[in-house]
């Protein structure tokens, strides 16, 4: 079911992209911001590898001069498995596209550019600068009271009704209390 809505995502028509109204007093819209930046492949730098997964392998590295000329910043680029098909390649592509009409928000990572040079196109992203899981597993040793705590979205309840024990009692949620809730939600 997963791999059918993503073929239909992937034949959303980019234009026919509309502005959601409940989250508009966050987001920045400027439809003249959806062209994508061409780079050259003599531009970036690849760093790190930072994951790899079935569409190819995502990195660390720095662009120069593509803010300003003579400076250089630090980006995820994203790439596709070698050898990859014209088909995959396409697909890649029309992702990038769609990442273009992505509004700016402070919580998205946003597409910075396209390098097309070559035998296969990248992706430059912005990078987030923290680790992720480092962040999540580090901030369940934090006190509420701490500033960088993560925090409920107020003094909402819990729903009680589907949550798995071990959430219930200790506060504990790992994809077998989803299982747990899902199951029960169903």
């Amino acid at each position: 079911m997963a791999d059918m809505e993503l073929a239909i995502l992937h034949e959303v028509p980019c234009q026919n992209t509309q502005l959601n109204m409940l989250y508009s007093p966050m987001l920045h819209y400027n439809p003249d911001e959806y062209v994508i930046t061409k780079i050259e492949r003599k531009q970036i730098t690849l760093t790190k590898l930072l994951g790899s997964g079935a569409f190819g392998k995502v990195f660390q590295g720095n662009v120069k001069n593509l803010e300003r000329s003579g400076t250089e910043i630090s980006v995820a680029i994203k790439t596709l498995q070698e050898g990859a098909s014209s088909n995959e390649k396409k697909k890649f592509l029309k992702e990038a596209k769609l990442m273009s009409h992505i509004l700016r928000h402070k919580h998205i990572l946003r597409l910075l550019a396209i390098c097309e040079d070559g035998d296969s196109p990248l992706l430059v992203l912005e990078l987030m600068e923290i680790d992720l899981l480092k962040y999540l597993k580090d901030s369940r040793n934090l006190q509420a009271s701490d500033l960088h705590a993560l925090r409920l979205k107020g003094e909402d309840p819990l729903p009680i009704r589907w949550m798995a024990p071990e959430s219930l009692t200790f506060g504990i949620f790992t994809s077998q209390s989803n299982v747990w809730s899902f199951g029960v939600l169903i």
